[in-house]
């Protein structure tokens, strides 16, 4: 007849690790107790420890007037001994905080108690160092709140030789942090993370927080943004000055070499994008129940010229020195020949760097996250309520998220 477990029958060599662990484990777990000789003994063989089932009704009866501890401590040598194996085969190799998923450990339940579980605070009790009281007498003087610094200026001070993103507090309490470009970035999680992370980038979203990047800004005429531009640029590419682009409804992807140098001389991948010109009153169309008369009309604003445009430029830091020294060289030449042409025009260049904040929103409901966050100042906006809650990814342009 076959054995009904799996381990019967077999040999402590064929044994697995795993099961040779519990095996340990369940002898650890076990005291050996010297059986008593006598016609009993079949009886006691398989005795173990604990306490007496005899009931004495009256347990002082037959005790001696004295006790002689040697003679007491040789006849318990053997419990004794077993009781010193036992301790110290049975070491646990977990904290009490261990013994917990990672989702309910916190940084401070190593030193208090009351962040750990109510069936675990005992073990953690235990486990920690009695608190050491300081000598009287010999403590600081504790500062006023009048001479105390305040939260914003205790941070700045750290922030010194490097910049905080506005997310850092929630990073640096789930991330491994580091210096890089002059920001304290986020480098890995504190957690295992990649499933739920591939997961929500597959089939929900996922932000990350791009603040970092360096976005400059250049204004001035349309022809002469684009005639920089397409100096610096990827010819064989989407022209950033392109009339899809022009409108900023989108965002080109492209590559920026050194002046004039073009395949050679790379610099690094940057994104474009135009900023749209704010609605005037001559764009919006007027009701004829709103027209003032002659005396009433007020005169209009003068604003800028309607070729009059901006755009951003978001590169890398690391290349950013570089990036700068290009734009302006082209800015330098286009500008040349424009006022040999003529014409007199102005170009100018601003670091925007810490004045934005940059999140990119990835996955396949993004612009359900996006409508659902957003919410359109005036309510005759069309354009933001044609984003449908449904819509995919795969049906809009690449560049227009």
């Amino acid at each position: 007849m076959p054995p009904k477990r799996q381990n019967e029958g077999r040999a402590a060599d064929e044994l697995s690790g795993r099961e040779r662990k519990k095996q340990k484990t369940a002898i650890a777990r076990t005291i050996a107790v010297q059986p008593t000789a006598g016609p009993s003994s079949n009886a006691t063989a398989n005795a173990t420890a604990g306490p007496s089932k005899s009931v004495r009704f009256d347990s002082m009866q037959g005790l001696p007037g004295a006790m002689d501890v040697e003679r007491f401590a040789e006849s318990r040598a053997f419990e004794i001994n077993a009781m010193h194996e036992a301790m110290q085969n049975a070491s646990s190799t977990q904290r009490a905080w261990q013994q917990l998923p990672r989702h309910l450990r916190r940084r401070a339940a190593s030193h208090d108690v009351r962040r750990v579980p109510l069936r675990l605070r005992d073990k953690a009790r235990a486990e920690m160092d009695p608190a050491r009281r300081k000598a009287l007498g010999r403590s600081m003087p504790k500062r006023s709140k009048k001479n105390q610094p305040s939260r914003t200026s205790q941070l700045l001070r750290r922030q010194k030789d490097k910049t905080w993103l506005e997310t850092h507090i929630w990073h640096a309490k789930r991330m491994h942090m580091d210096n890089m470009w002059g920001y304290r970035l986020a480098i890995t999680p504190t957690e295992k993370s990649f499933r739920p992370s591939h997961r929500a980038s597959v089939h929900g979203s996922i932000i990350h927080d791009a603040s970092y990047y360096a976005t400059i800004e250049l204004e001035g005429p349309e022809d002469i943004l684009k005639a920089i531009i397409e100096a610096c640029c990827d010819c064989q590419g989407p022209s950033p000055g392109a009339k899809r682009f022009v409108t900023g409804a989108r965002a080109v992807d492209t590559f920026l070499y050194k002046y004039n140098s073009y395949p050679h001389e790379l610099i690094a991948p940057v994104t474009i994008s135009w900023c749209s010109r704010p609605a005037t009153s001559e764009d919006v169309p007027m009701d004829p129940k709103d027209k003032k008369g002659k005396r009433k009309a007020k005169p209009a604003t003068s604003g800028p010229p309607p070729d009059h445009k901006s755009l951003w430029i978001r590169v890398h830091p690391s290349v950013l020195v570089a990036a700068h020294q290009t734009l302006r060289l082209a800015a330098s030449s286009v500008l040349d020949a424009a006022k040999q042409a003529g014409r007199d025009v102005t170009v100018e260049m601003a670091d925007l760097r810490e004045h934005l904040n940059v999140f990119e929103i990835m996955g396949p409901k993004a612009s359900q996250v996006i409508k659902g966050v957003l919410k359109p100042v005036e309510d005759q906006s069309k354009e933001f309520k044609k984003v449908s809650t449904g819509a995919s990814l795969a049906v809009k342009p690449r560049s227009s998220y």
